[in-house]
């Protein structure tokens, strides 16, 4: 857990889910400071400036990664768990790299590095 101050703590509801804690409850909020409404930010290609930190997380890249992610099993189930290795309709489901994102790599070494 990482504290914002006395009125703040933060902690995840799951591994990707963020969450503060405030004398006002338990919210979502941005990294310009906004309250969030569930687990994502779906205004802050609106909000957000370039040079704002943002995270690139991708659930599976490759038919390969996906094959090394499911054999390793899920960390948020116990290991005796039905769950506990994923089923190859996530794959199919979350597939969704038809654009290819150079976003991150461009950030890092410049536009022109191949």
């Amino acid at each position: 857990m990482a504290s914002f101050g006395e009125d703040r703590l933060t902690f995840f509801a799951n591994p990707h889910f963020p969450m503060a804690k405030t004398i006002t409850g338990i919210h979502t909020y941005s990294v310009d400071g906004r309250r969030v409404e569930g687990p994502y930010d779906k205004m802050a290609n609106i909000y957000l400036k370039d040079e704002d930190p943002w995270l690139a997380h991708f659930f599976c890249k490759t038919p390969e990664e996906w094959k090394q992610k499911k054999e390793r099993g899920r960390i948020d189930v116990p290991a005796t768990s039905s769950l506990l290795h994923r089923k190859d309709e996530e794959f199919a489901e979350h597939d969704l790299n038809d654009v290819e994102d150079t976003t991150l790599r461009d950030t890092l070494y410049g536009e022109s590095h191949e």
